[in-house]
């Protein structure tokens, strides 16, 4: 089902499913990380309003890797002021 409702491989859905099965925090960590950047997405489009850049804001977040989400909540928002 997983692979059919996502058009994965079926050696690839497997993967997957072991993977949350395994790690069931996983996908909540997965969500709650998509929650903040959200978040930090809607701090920075009302404080730089016209001058937001989504394809600025993403390439932020490649930049710093893997970090901890505060640590890079904490450098983009200081270098919007920048």
């Amino acid at each position: 089902l997983y692979a059919e409702k996502n058009h994965f491989p079926l050696e690839t859905a497997r993967n997957e499913c072991e993977k949350y099965y395994l790690n069931p925090g996983t996908a909540s960590s997965y969500f709650i990380g998509k929650l903040e950047i959200s978040e930090i997405r809607k701090l920075l489009e009302k404080k730089l309003a016209a001058s937001f850049s989504l394809n600025w804001f993403h390439r932020q977040l490649v930049r710093h890797g893997s970090i901890p989400i505060a640590m890079i909540r904490r450098r983009i928002m200081e270098s919007a002021v920048s």
